[in-house]
């Protein structure tokens, strides 16, 4: 091949290995000497070259890392993020300055499960330019992925320090906190994020939920008042901000957020059986009963309504009503304790109701009465003392009834003849 055939580049590499091998007449002043001073054209040529290749290997590989993400079958997907990757290595070859380029490639590897190698990426990008924020996010997931949690924690706490309205950071620190069982400091963080994002009903909600896992009521009322004030019809929203204020002992809000619960979704039991519990914290029995009937009504299979409604019935001495709520609910469940004992309730009630007028009267009849009701209660109490839930509380009042049955000498002195 002749030297005319040749490339160029092949060309101008043989001419300079001839300079190196073969001795050099000097030159009297080199910069007049256009064979050894080349033109602005032969000095800017090379790097526009390099940068047009690393132009081109940067594009392809973005289209194929779009094409990966889109394909319709895993090996497409797979061969897209093949070609991605030798672009992208491609373009950190030519310039291994390329910030963009390894932060993509980090993305790839990550996308293909590769952690170590997205890794890697990451630290390179860090290597050149230590408070990259996405960088640094990116090897704080790959910790957290790892259960570096502790690491992870400090690259976010460094990307807050150098900047604190970075509120992707803050974010992420709050997700990893509250994996970590951080309930406090994660809301901290959700906080920061809110005062700078203050329409954001969901994030508001978070924060207050986050308190309530914390069981901190009073602090989760704010943020979920101002979830309601944004979404004022939210049925979520109002509810937890109903257990916050119920929690708290402010009965009167809790009232009012369960009567507005019932007004967006009058079809669901829960507001009424919640506003029910609340009239009975406040002893108002009455309202207490028609609300519990109002949630039996929708939700009739629902025993625990029942058992409180006769609860109400018995304060209200409405013994009747009481008997009718309970017996329709051993219909549904015969064997249900807490039933039995409300049962218990009833007959010990309307004992108790009837032994005044035995003590006016001393007559035996009504001591028989009176004695029969607190048997019947005796028996209804038996059957739940081996229930976990209200055993304990039925065999007390076994031995409470035990000593309010009139005792046979008692019995001896009553009138027969009344």
């Amino acid at each position: 091949m002749s030297l005319r055939s040749m490339p160029s580049l092949a060309l101008a590499g043989l001419v300079l290995a001839a300079g190196c091998t073969q001795p050099q007449p000097k030159a009297a002043d080199p910069s007049q000497d256009t064979a050894l001073t080349p033109n602005e054209e032969s000095v800017k040529a090379p790097a526009a070259v390099d940068q047009r290749q690393v132009m081109i290997a940067y594009s392809t590989a973005y289209e194929y890392t779009k094409a990966a993400k889109n394909a319709s079958t895993p090996e497409a997907k797979r061969n897209a993020f093949d070609k991605a990757e030798q672009n992208y290595l491609k373009v950190i070859a030519l310039d291994p300055s390329h910030i963009d380029a390894h932060l993509r490639l980090g993305g790839v590897y990550w996308e293909e499960e590769r952690f170590d190698e997205a890794e890697a990426q990451y630290d390179a990008v860090l290597a050149l330019d230590p408070s990259n924020k996405s960088a640094l996010d990116g090897k704080a997931q790959l910790l957290t992925r790892g259960g570096g949690y502790d690491d992870a924690i400090a690259l976010y706490h460094k990307q807050i320090e150098e900047n604190p309205n970075n509120l992707e950071a803050r974010k992420r620190l709050a997700q990893l906190l509250e994996t970590q069982e951080d309930l406090a400091g994660a809301a901290a963080q959700y906080e920061y994020v809110l005062a700078a994002q203050p329409d954001d009903a969901a994030l508001a909600f978070r924060i207050g939920m986050l308190y309530q896992r914390d069981e901190d009521w009073a602090r989760s009322i704010p943020p979920l008042q101002k979830a309601v004030d944004l979404k004022p019809d939210d049925f979520e929203f109002n509810e937890r901000l109903a257990i916050a204020y119920r929690k708290t002992g402010n009965l009167e809000k809790t009232a009012d957020l369960y009567k507005r619960l019932i007004a967006l979704d009058p079809s669901s039991p829960l507001p009424h059986e919640r506003l029910g519990q609340c009239y009975v914290k406040m002893g108002h029995w009455n309202q207490a009963a028609q609300s519990f009937e109002k949630a039996s009504s929708l939700d009739p299979q629902n025993v625990d309504v029942l058992h409180h409604c006769s609860v109400a019935y018995v304060k209200l001495g409405r013994y009747d009503d009481a008997e009718r709520i309970v017996r329709k609910g051993l219909t549904i469940d015969p064997d249900d304790a807490q039933l039995h004992a409300s049962f218990g309730e009833v007959y010990e009630a309307r004992a108790d109701a009837a032994v005044g007028a035995f003590k006016k009267s001393k007559c035996k009849r009504q001591a028989d009465q009176v004695n029969r009701l607190y048997r019947k209660a005796l028996s209804e109490y038996r059957q739940a003392v081996d229930d976990a839930q209200v055993g304990r509380y039925a065999a007390s009042k076994v031995e409470v009834v035990k000593q309010k049955i009139i005792p046979d000498e008692e019995l001896f002195f009553a009138n027969p003849d009344c």
